[in-house]
């Protein structure tokens, strides 16, 4: 038996696809990926993939959706020939619909992923008919009146280890002042990156590791060096095991791939959700961090608060560390081995 993952090509979808692809294969199963377009700045090395043509309909010209009919079309008559091959799994984004209209056609199971609280067009679409959803909020399930849905965690890279604090600032050469990490995800934070570089170097007593993303990196280092007195300016980390581990607060946008990461590392948050998010789901997945107690929000249109809200959250070391224990009880270390077991009990039972 194979397992089949459908997934787009952005960091949000992929590495959770990657996470679930190792837990297969580490028991022996194995894996094949229906991929779209992977995104520069994502790292996919080592595992077998299917290029599946698809694109977007919604949010687009009358071309572009008429060529993305197209595509879709096309791609679909890829997976015909893949479905059937073992379960199917979908990580949402409109990349996935070929192989979920293919499974319908063959009239094969599949099980869809929902890492934000507010699902995303494709999984609406689906779920009524998938033999599950996994999701990463429970607010989720309020959205999703028609599935069965399963509260399991987003995958998580198995590579994330928490580090020595000491020993992971010292790898960036940062000392012990406080320490902000700040990112975008691997697309990186146009507005993020910029208001951390303005705000720095008024803000001595605290160190900024700002990642930009691969697409925004060379637009900073025009006007910036990449090491300032208190900031270091990278462009992405394939391992960001040691950035969560040195740093003692993150400002950053508000995925639901970042959130269960600030879970796993127990790291608080200031999250500023990306405001043109469809259906503005970072603001749904940050309200819900917050409610946790592990985060606040701040909107991108009061970014001027930054500074304030640092400064009192870190000066304040009994409330950050309530933050911390809050947060990482959002923490769920065996969600990839939940999605798999759940589907290999119900492939047993029913077949693929």
């Amino acid at each position: 038996m194979e397992l089949l993952i459908a997934t787009g090509g952005t960091g949000g979808h992929l590495y959770p696809a990657i996470a679930l692809a190792e837990e297969a294969r580490s028991r022996g199963i194995g894996v094949i990926f229906l991929l779209g377009q992977v995104k520069e700045g994502v790292v996919f090395e080592g595992l077998a993939g299917i290029r599946v043509p698809s694109g977007p309909l919604s949010g687009v010209s009358l071309g572009r959706r008429l060529l993305s009919a197209f595509r879709i079309a096309a791609g679909t008559l890829v997976c015909l020939r893949a479905v059937g091959r073992g379960p199917l799994v979908a990580f949402g984004s409109y990349a996935s619909v070929p192989a979920l209209l293919a499974a319908r056609i063959r009239r094969k199971r599949y099980w869809l992923m929902e890492q934000n609280v507010i699902p995303g067009a494709t999984v609406r679409a689906f779920a009524p008919g998938a033999a599950a959803v996994f999701i990463t909020f429970p607010e989720t399930a309020e959205h999703l009146p028609a599935a069965r849905c399963v509260l399991s965690g987003n995958p998580l890279r198995k590579g994330l280890r928490q580090l020595p604090k000491n020993q992971a600032r010292s790898g960036f050469g940062f000392d012990g002042r406080p320490l902000v990490l700040v990112m975008g995800g691997s697309q990186g934070a146009r507005a993020l990156t910029q208001k951390a570089l303005e705000i720095a170097p008024a803000m001595p007593d605290l160190q900024f590791l700002i990642l930009a993303g691969r697409r925004d990196y060379p637009l900073f280092r025009k006007d910036y060096p990449e090491r300032g007195e208190n900031f270091l300016l990278l462009d992405y980390l394939p391992d960001v095991s040691p950035a969560y581990s040195a740093a003692d607060i993150a400002v950053a946008r508000a995925g639901g791939g970042v959130s269960q990461e600030l879970a796993f590392f127990g790291l608080p948050a200031v999250l500023v959700p990306f405001p043109r998010a469809a259906d503005d789901h970072q603001r749904a997945n940050a309200e819900a961090m917050a409610r946790t107690g592990g985060a606040l929000v701040l909107g991108e249109e009061s970014l001027e608060d930054l500074p304030r809200v640092l400064r009192e959250l870190l000066s304040d070391r009994r409330r950050l560390s309530a933050m911390a224990s809050a947060i990482r009880g959002f923490n769920r270390p065996r969600a990839a081995a939940a999605v798999l077991e759940e589907i290999l009990k119900e492939t047993h039972k029913g077949g693929s």
